[in-house]
């Protein structure tokens, strides 16, 4: 995986950490913690701009490691890896503070979550994870 992939899914990670918290309830206020905790990447897709999916991939170890202000990557082949990043919450979309990266959250349940890059030149990708108990 390259690493313009590895960096949009970090950031990605991290966005639907946010918009989690964020969309149940103020952080300061919330007693629900569903989504903090470690999310494990199921696949990664890459689309191209036409909404062509360009391929498909079944990510192995890589996970988004949630708190209540920020999201850190695990995946050794990320140059993120281990790097806490702060982020925050507009609507459905989680900014990653330092990357200028942003990712919409599609789909959202206990267990699943489905995000979806700002587009990266010619290209976005969408990445599914499935919560870690």
């Amino acid at each position: 995986m390259n690493t313009r992939i590895n960096t949009a899914i970090s950031a990605l990670m991290l966005l639907v950490a946010f918009f989690l918290l964020s969309s149940f309830c103020r952080l300061d206020e919330c007693n629900d913690n569903s989504i903090v905790g470690k999310w494990a990447a199921v696949t990664t897709e890459e689309y191209n701009s036409s909404n062509v999916l360009q391929s498909k991939e079944t990510p192995q170890g890589s996970y988004w490691e949630i708190s209540e202000k920020t999201i850190t990557v695990r995946d050794k082949n990320d140059e993120l890896d281990g790097v806490p990043l702060s982020y925050s919450m507009k609507d459905k979309t989680i900014i990653l503070d330092k990357l200028s990266l942003t990712y919409t959250v599609r789909e959202l349940t206990e267990s699943k979550l489905v995000v979806q890059s700002s587009q990266l030149g010619d290209m976005y990708v969408v990445i599914t994870f499935k919560k870690v108990k």
